[in-house]
Protein backbone atom coordinates (compact mmCIF):
# COMPACT_ATOMS: atom_id res chain seq x y z
CA UNK A 1 0.00 0.00 0.00
CA UNK A 2 1.34 3.59 -0.62
CA UNK A 3 1.49 6.48 1.88
CA UNK A 4 -0.92 9.06 1.03
CA UNK A 5 -0.01 12.46 0.84
CA UNK A 6 -1.55 14.93 3.44
CA UNK A 7 -2.16 18.34 2.85
CA UNK A 8 -3.06 21.34 4.94
CA UNK A 9 -6.15 23.55 3.47
CA UNK A 10 -6.07 27.38 3.44
CA UNK A 11 -9.48 28.82 2.10
CA UNK A 12 -10.51 25.99 0.82
CA UNK A 13 -7.57 25.02 -0.90
CA UNK A 14 -4.89 22.37 -0.44
CA UNK A 15 -1.60 23.75 0.49
CA UNK A 16 1.35 21.86 1.01
CA UNK A 17 3.36 23.32 3.35
CA UNK A 18 6.75 24.31 3.15
CA UNK A 19 8.30 23.17 6.11
CA UNK A 20 10.19 19.97 7.38
CA UNK A 21 9.14 17.13 5.57
CA UNK A 22 7.78 14.05 7.95
CA UNK A 23 6.37 11.06 8.07
CA UNK A 24 2.98 9.57 10.03
CA UNK A 25 3.55 5.87 11.18
CA UNK A 26 1.71 3.44 12.94
CA UNK A 27 3.49 3.00 15.77
CA UNK A 28 2.26 -0.69 16.43
CA UNK A 29 3.87 -1.93 13.22
CA UNK A 30 5.88 0.69 12.39
CA UNK A 31 3.82 1.10 8.71
CA UNK A 32 3.96 4.36 7.04
CA UNK A 33 0.46 5.69 6.88
CA UNK A 34 0.81 9.07 5.19
CA UNK A 35 3.71 11.90 3.62
CA UNK A 36 3.32 15.03 4.94
CA UNK A 37 5.29 18.91 5.27
CA UNK A 38 5.07 21.14 8.64
CA UNK A 39 3.97 24.89 7.98
CA UNK A 40 6.23 27.56 7.72
CA UNK A 41 5.39 30.98 8.77
CA UNK A 42 4.39 31.78 5.20
CA UNK A 43 1.72 29.06 5.13
CA UNK A 44 0.98 30.17 8.97
CA UNK A 45 0.74 33.92 7.70
CA UNK A 46 -1.81 32.68 4.60
CA UNK A 47 -3.87 30.51 7.08
CA UNK A 48 -4.71 33.27 9.48
CA UNK A 49 -5.64 35.67 6.63
CA UNK A 50 -8.05 33.24 5.11
CA UNK A 51 -9.73 32.33 8.61
CA UNK A 52 -9.69 36.24 9.21
CA UNK A 53 -11.95 36.61 6.18
CA UNK A 54 -13.54 33.75 6.82
CA UNK A 55 -14.55 34.86 10.42
CA UNK A 56 -16.03 38.17 8.66
CA UNK A 57 -18.10 35.89 6.60
CA UNK A 58 -19.30 33.55 9.39
CA UNK A 59 -20.00 36.58 12.12
CA UNK A 60 -22.33 38.09 9.38
CA UNK A 61 -24.70 34.84 9.47
CA UNK A 62 -27.14 34.71 11.80
CA UNK A 63 -27.26 32.21 14.64
CA UNK A 64 -29.60 29.79 12.12
CA UNK A 65 -27.40 30.03 9.51
CA UNK A 66 -24.51 29.12 12.00
CA UNK A 67 -26.18 26.19 13.60
CA UNK A 68 -27.39 25.02 10.09
CA UNK A 69 -23.64 24.51 9.06
CA UNK A 70 -22.61 23.23 12.23
CA UNK A 71 -25.60 20.44 11.95
CA UNK A 72 -24.23 19.85 8.51
CA UNK A 73 -20.68 19.31 9.42
CA UNK A 74 -21.76 16.67 12.37
CA UNK A 75 -23.95 14.51 9.71
CA UNK A 76 -21.00 14.94 7.39
CA UNK A 77 -18.90 13.49 10.37
CA UNK A 78 -21.34 11.07 11.45
CA UNK A 79 -21.42 9.72 8.12
CA UNK A 80 -17.43 8.52 7.99
CA UNK A 81 -17.46 7.28 11.71
CA UNK A 82 -16.32 3.57 10.86
CA UNK A 83 -13.79 5.42 8.67
CA UNK A 84 -12.84 7.80 10.89
CA UNK A 85 -12.60 5.59 13.93
CA UNK A 86 -10.33 3.38 12.03
CA UNK A 87 -7.96 5.80 10.77
CA UNK A 88 -8.00 7.03 14.53
CA UNK A 89 -6.93 3.55 15.71
CA UNK A 90 -4.60 3.12 13.57
CA UNK A 91 -2.37 6.07 14.18
CA UNK A 92 -2.86 5.46 17.97
CA UNK A 93 -1.74 1.79 17.32
CA UNK A 94 -5.22 0.59 19.03
CA UNK A 95 -6.45 -2.46 17.57
CA UNK A 96 -10.09 -1.85 17.82
CA UNK A 97 -13.18 -3.88 16.35
CA UNK A 98 -15.89 -1.26 15.57
CA UNK A 99 -14.61 1.66 17.18
CA UNK A 100 -17.56 3.88 16.42
CA UNK A 101 -17.57 5.78 20.02
CA UNK A 102 -14.37 7.17 19.10
CA UNK A 103 -15.97 9.58 16.53
CA UNK A 104 -19.43 9.30 18.11
CA UNK A 105 -19.11 11.93 21.32
CA UNK A 106 -17.58 15.07 20.17
CA UNK A 107 -20.76 15.66 17.38
CA UNK A 108 -23.66 14.96 19.89
CA UNK A 109 -22.01 17.01 22.88
CA UNK A 110 -21.37 20.14 20.54
CA UNK A 111 -24.85 20.05 19.48
CA UNK A 112 -26.29 19.42 22.96
CA UNK A 113 -24.50 22.66 24.21
CA UNK A 114 -25.29 24.80 21.22
CA UNK A 115 -28.46 26.89 21.95
CA UNK A 116 -29.50 26.92 17.95
CA UNK A 117 -32.78 26.71 16.97
CA UNK A 118 -33.70 25.68 13.69
CA UNK A 119 -36.48 26.83 11.54
CA UNK A 120 -39.49 24.47 10.87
Amino acid sequence: MRAATIHSFVAGKPLQGQGAAFTSVNPATGAVLAQLRDADAADVDAAVEAAQRGFEVWSAMTGTERGRILRRAADLLRSRNEELAALECETAANRCKKPWWWTCTAAPIALNILPVQLPR
